[in-house]
This record gives structure tokens, C-alpha cells and sequence, in this order.
């Protein structure tokens, strides 16, 4: 991402916005970044446009496949400057209730004779961090694979309500490396927000909870749950991770109301840990942790643990996530460690 910090923005080149309203499209707004320096402000009337930047593609087919990671900070506010009230993270995006991030990637219909082009969209690849505050700065952040061979591919944030408008600031794209001793990233929550992690399966709460998880350290919790999938995630980084690898899991869990570790009624059931990856057309779901002892510890947490084997067609996957499915979909969700 070029003129992402606004240490050293002079001006707002070479960001677009993605539909022209009038004579101003991007401003640049000095003293009003994050740390002082220079932001950059835009107008918007419809939820499907947003601030973008076209992507050098030498560049990124140079490094196809490999994973990169996306932060930025943004404000979002109404007509008259004001905070936002009507942004809600915990909203699945195509709800348009709060921005995330697009690639798009414009391809041939076919590629032998370079004929018909169209846009494919790669939408929710980041998504604002919680706790989300309206007085304050929203960090924007995911993980995602670079898409190669594309003719034209841009970066775009998009989807937060109509009329809300955006200011941008500390935008950066950079190589997020596998580390086979931390596949999973902030799972302390030791960044005192919800980094890395987001939500699975449609609408729900996610927060975390500073001194609610063990040892008096932080937890987080999933609520408003309207299906027994719906929980925390987390995109994984596993490419440094080969078929016939074995993958040691592990993870504090406990539900609002107690659960039977024994049971299958999905009334009464616990939590388990699982591991989804899609290669292709290939999906694979594994229950990669499962729950060790008969009660939970003095302090009420499950602890779960479990050694999966990597497949073939979860090797280098496309997408790689876990979540802590199957709990009653009544009951909040709480993880920790």
C-alpha cells in the first residue's frame, strides 16, 4: 500500500473512491490522523462505495498465494462530522452495517483470447476490531491469501451504512509469515482486544472480558448466538504445515449455563474445537480438540486438547479456521487460553 502512513502524507494520491459525487472525492485533513498527522477524508452516499487503491500486479503476482496481512485505522462519522451511531461490527457484512475490506480482481472470461472481462469481489477479508467505540479510532484488520493473474486488482473499504463517512489513516498491506509454534495468534487476548479473532456463521456478539478468564487474564465471549456453529474464529495462517503433520491444539472453554461433556442432545451438549480448511472445491471439518476431563476446573473452565493429523487436501489451503462449535445456541460462549 503506497501513502498509507500519515506521518508523511502531503496529499491523498494515489487512494480513489470508488463512485464520484462532486469536486472533492478524497481530502486529506491535516493534524487529524491518529497520531497526529495527516488523514484523509471521504464522502459517501451508498454503502458499497468506499476508499480504494489499486495494487501493483508485478507485485502481487510475484507473491500469489502466500498470506498477507491488512490493518488500517478509521473514524466513521455522519453528514455533520459527527461519531457514527449506526455502525455495528457484530453484523455479518452483507448486512452493511460496518466496513471490511474487498479485493477486487478483475479476471477474463477467457483467458486464451483475453476477451470479457469482469470484476470478481473477495469481500470480508478484514473486519473492525472489537471493542468498537464511536468516540474512537476502529482498527480494521485480517488475514487473507495474495490472488494472482489478475488484470487490474484493487483494495477496497466498503459496506459501512449509507451516508457514513470515512477517515482513514495507518493503512498497510505486509507478508504475514507461518510460525509453526504459534498457529494461533493473540490467544491470551495479550493485545487487550479481539485481533485475529472474529465471529463464525452469521450475527453475533463478540467481546472481550478483561479478568473474567482464568487466572484472572481476559476471555472472550460469543452472544446472541442463533445457531450452535455460531462462535468465535479464527483465520489461520498453516502453510508451514505439511500433510502427515501432527498439529497439537488446546484452549479453555465454558458455556453461561453448564453442559454435559457426555451428551450428543445438542440441548445439553459442550463445546468442541475444530478446524475447517477449503483447497479448492475441498471442504474439511475436524474436531481437533475435545474436552479432557470429566468437570471443569475450580474456576469453572473446560480445558480442551487434541493432536490432529494434516491432511492432504488441508495442506496450503485456500482458508483455514477454528471455532468452538456445537453448545447450545442459547448460551454464550467463553475461550480463553
Amino acid at each position: 500500500i503506497r501513502n498509507g502512513d500519515s506521518a508523511t502524507r502531503s496529499d491523498v494520491t494515489p487512494w480513489l473512491h470508488t463512485k464520484w459525487y462532486g469536486e472533492i472525492v478524497n481530502e486529506l485533513k491535516p493534524g487529524e490522523g491518529i497520531d497526529g498527522g495527516n488523514a484523509i477524508a471521504m464522502d459517501r452516499t451508498y454503502h458499497w462505495t468506499g476508499i480504494a487503491q489499486n495494487l501493483n500486479s508485478m507485485c502481487t503476482d510475484a507473491v500469489g498465494g502466500q498470506f498477507y496481512e491488512f490493518n488500517a485505522w478509521m473514524q466513521m462519522t455522519d453528514a455533520d462530522g459527527n461519531p457514527a451511531t449506526n455502525v455495528d461490527p457484530n453484523k455479518e457484512w452483507w448486512r452493511n452495517m460496518s466496513p471490511i475490506l474487498t479485493i477486487n480482481d478483475r479476471q477474463y472470461r477467457d483467458a486464451s483470447t483475453k476477451e470479457y472481462l469482469y470484476t470478481a469481489e473477495h469481500r470480508d477479508l478484514a473486519a473492525v476490531v472489537r471493542p468498537y467505540s464511536t468516540n474512537e479510532w476502529a482498527r480494521v484488520h485480517g488475514i487473507f491469501k495474495m490472488i494472482s493473474g489478475s488484470s487490474r486488482l484493487w483494495i477496497e473499504l466498503e459496506r459501512a451504512p449509507d451516508n457514513v463517512k470515512f477517515i482513514l489513516d495507518s493503512a498497510s498491506l505486509t507478508p504475514l509469515t507461518c510460525s509453526r509454534d504459534s498457529l494461533v495468534r493473540n490467544g491470551n487476548l495479550e493485545t487487550n482486544d479481539s485481533l485475529y479473532w472474529d465471529t463464525y456463521g452469521g450475527d453475533l456478539v463478540l467481546e472481550v472480558l478483561h479478568g473474567a478468564g482464568p487466572n484472572g487474564g481476559h476471555a472472550l465471549r460469543s452472544s446472541s448466538r442463533n445457531w450452535y456453529d455460531q462462535t468465535q474464529s479464527q483465520a489461520l495462517n498453516i502453510d508451514c504445515v505439511n500433510a502427515g503433520d501432527r498439529i497439537a491444539f488446546s484452549a479453555k472453554i465454558k458455556t453461561s449455563t453448564s453442559c454435559n461433556i457426555y451428551s450428543w442432545d445438542v440441548n445439553q451438549r459442550c463445546n468442541d474445537l475444530q478446524l475447517f480448511t477449503k483447497k479448492g472445491n475441498v471442504h474439511e471439518y475436524h474436531r481437533a480438540g475435545y474436552i479432557t476431563a470429566d468437570t471443569p476446573d475450580v474456576d469453572g473452565w473446560h480445558h480442551v486438547h487434541g493432536i490432529h493429523v494434516h491432511s492432504e487436501n488441508g495442506e496450503k489451503p485456500d482458508l483455514a479456521r477454528i471455532y468452538f462449535p456445537d453448545a447450545n445456541h442459547n448460551w454464550d460462549v467463553y475461550t480463553a487460553d
